[in-house]
């Protein structure tokens, strides 16, 4: 189910909003400015596309994963694989803190992160926290946002790097300055919609899962299944494919499989020794 703050029943009912889900191309939004609340690849797709599209798009940027499309000569992907950041352990619990990165496939590879989009012409501000009559607020804390995801991106690249000068590789270089971080602006923490003419937001904040149809105390207090490793409290219930279930790459094809041996192996275990 799509994430939507709580704040946005407060939004006036003559601003419409929609969440990426009901959204299908800059056709069916009205004109005016697009305020795209959430800054994962989601939103910087629909905001690449309304600034194509001849809109003013402002972006309020919360917490995100920088990360190069193509580094070295591969796909970023690639190399991530490589060095084993999807076979790192990871827990349920990191999911909540830790957004996808802002990756996109198009068929001329280019990036497409804040910084991108901002050179596009759209305006960058905090991540949104409340509405007062007809103002959005933002918090000022644009530029810590974009300072972390770029240094956690750079320390990327660094691993990346590493890993081919040890193991004497010999990709190609890229150009000097194709990977920088990204200029902050000056950005206001307060938006008056009518003044900026913003007739349209978008709730690109992600989504939350809802299991109506389990009928089992199986959830937590954020409505998620508790498990340790796919295997929840409950005696034979599993879960498989959840992000981060036991690495960072639990969620993608090439990391689901080795959840499955694991569990399939748990599940030998225990009818042995319930045959016993």
């Amino acid at each position: 189910m799509p994430r939507v703050p709580e704040f946005a029943s407060n939004v006036p009912q003559d601003i419409t909003q929609i969440v990426p889900a009901e959204y299908r191309n800059p056709a069916q939004i009205s004109e005016g400015g697009v305020l795209i609340v959430g800054a994962s690849a989601t939103g910087l797709q629909i905001g690449e596309e309304l600034l194509n599209a001849g809109h003013e798009v402002t972006l309020a940027v919360g917490t995100h994963i920088r990360v190069p499309r193509r580094y070295r000569g591969r796909d970023i992907l690639y190399w991530m694989d490589t060095i084993g950041a999807f076979a790192a352990e990871a827990s349920p619990a990191d999911e909540r803190g830790m957004p996808p990165p802002q990756l996109v496939g198009s068929l001329d590879n280019h990036d497409l992160d804040i910084g991108v989009l901002q050179g596009q012409g759209g305006r960058l501000v905090g991540h949104a926290t409340g509405i007062s009559g007809r103002t959005m607020q933002f918090a000022p804390d644009l530029g810590e946002t974009i300072g972390k995801a770029d240094n956690q991106m750079f320390q990327l690249l660094e691993k990346i790097d590493g890993f081919i000068a040890a193991n004497e590789i010999q990709p190609p270089m890229d150009k000097p300055g194709a990977v920088r971080p990204i200029d902050i602006p000056a950005a206001p923490q307060a938006l008056h919609l009518d003044a900026e003419n913003i007739c349209t937001i978008v709730w690109a904040t992600g989504y939350v899962r809802r299991y109506p149809w389990l009928r089992m105390p199986v959830l937590d207090s954020h409505g998620e299944i508790l498990h340790e490793n796919g295997i929840t409290p409950i005696d034979g219930l599993y879960v498989l494919g959840m992000r981060f279930q036991r690495t960072k790459g639990s969620n993608i094809v090439d990391g689901v499989g080795r959840d499955a041996e694991y569990l399939s192996e748990h599940m030998l275990r225990r009818e042995t020794v319930q045959a016993a």
